[in-house]
C-alpha cells in the first residue's frame, strides 16, 4: 500500500508540474500574440494616416519633352568642349608677383644698400682678456673675441694693431685708425 500512495503522490506532483509548464507556455504565447497585435496595429495605423488624406497616390507628373531643346543643350556642350583649348605656354613664374627677396625700397647708392663705416679705435686688455673699441657709423662698441657687432659682424681674432671680423662668409680685417667702407 505504501507503494500505491507513493506512486499516487508522485503522479500528482507530475500533474502539477505539467500544468504549470502548460500554463507558462500559454502565457508566453498570449504575450507574443499581444506584442504582434500591437505592432501590427501601429504599422497599419501609420499606413492609414498616410492614406487618410484621400485615395490619391502620388503620381509622377507628365512632362512634355521637347527633343529640339535637348539637342540644343547638347550642341552647346559640344561647342564648349570645342572652344576649350589647352594652354601651350605655361609660365612657372607669375611675373606680376613681387619677388619676396627684393626690398620694398632702395637707397640712392649704386648698390642699393647703405655702406657701413668701420674703424678700429683701440686694442687693450683687461684681466688677461683682449678687448677692442670699434666705431661703426659713429657709434663705438667695446667687444671681445666671439662678440657680435650690430648682429652683422662677429669678432674672430684680436691682434696688436688689427682685428679680424666675419660677415657671413666674408672675412674683414680692420687696421688701427684706417676706415673700412663695407
Amino acid at each position: 500500500m505504501m507503494i500505491k500512495e507513493k506512486n499516487k503522490k508522485e503522479s500528482l506532483a507530475v500533474n502539477k508540474e505539467f500544468k504549470r509548464i502548460l500554463i507558462m507556455g500559454l502565457l508566453a504565447l498570449l504575450f507574443a500574440a499581444a506584442v504582434i497585435f500591437i505592432s501590427a496595429c501601429s504599422v497599419f495605423g501609420l499606413e492609414g494616416e498616410e492614406g487618410s488624406a484621400g485615395d490619391e497616390t502620388l503620381k509622377v507628373p507628365e512632362v512634355d519633352i521637347d527633343e529640339r531643346e535637348i539637342e540644343e543643350i547638347g550642341k552647346g556642350e559640344e561647342d564648349m568642349k570645342k572652344s576649350f583649348e589647352a594652354e601651350v605656354d605655361i609660365g612657372i613664374i607669375d611675373k606680376s608677383a613681387r619677388d619676396p627677396f627684393k626690398p620694398f625700397y632702395t637707397s640712392d647708392d649704386e648698390e642699393g644698400e647703405e655702406k657701413n663705416i668701420l674703424k678700429l679705435e683701440e686694442v687693450y686688455s683687461r684681466e688677461e682678456v683682449d678687448f677692442v673699441d670699434i666705431n661703426l657709423n659713429d657709434y663705438t662698441y667695446k667687444l671681445k673675441v666671439g662678440d657680435s657687432l650690430d648682429e652683422i659682424y662677429v669678432v674672430m681674432a684680436i691682434n696688436d694693431d688689427s682685428v679680424v671680423l666675419q660677415k657671413g662668409d666674408e672675412i674683414l680685417t680692420l687696421i688701427m685708425d684706417v676706415p673700412l667702407y663695407d
